[in-house]
């Protein structure tokens, strides 16, 4: 019985330790299991430019850059779509006073 107890105390501990670790290590963790899944999406393109003959710190260069590319033209379009937004901030105002107005006039 005090084995049993010993091995739930022991699995509670560990339960308790990771949960810790994981809370205070997200600033370190976070950052490194992003750069491993980037890893794993660009390991075939780096195998396939190796397959082709190019050296291994060139198709490196190749994968880094289209990470580049792919990460700016999301922000491009993120920072268009928010500019878009913030221009028609206030024809979405009006119409939500407008909604609200008859909104209340319903009621």
């Amino acid at each position: 019985m005090k084995e049993i107890i010993s091995r739930i105390n022991q699995y509670l501990l560990l339960a308790i330790l990771t949960t810790v670790v994981l809370f205070y290590g997200k600033v370190v963790l976070i950052p490194v299991l992003f750069a491993a899944l980037l890893a794993m999406l660009m390991a075939p393109v780096c195998r396939w430019l190796d397959s082709k003959g190019l050296s291994r710190p060139l198709a490196t260069t190749v994968c880094i850059l289209i990470l580049l590319v792919s990460l700016l033209a999301v922000l491009g379009v993120v920072v268009a779509e928010i500019s878009t937004f913030v221009g028609e901030a206030a024809a979405i105002e009006e119409k939500a006073n407008e909604l609200l107005a008859n909104l209340q006039g319903f009621i």
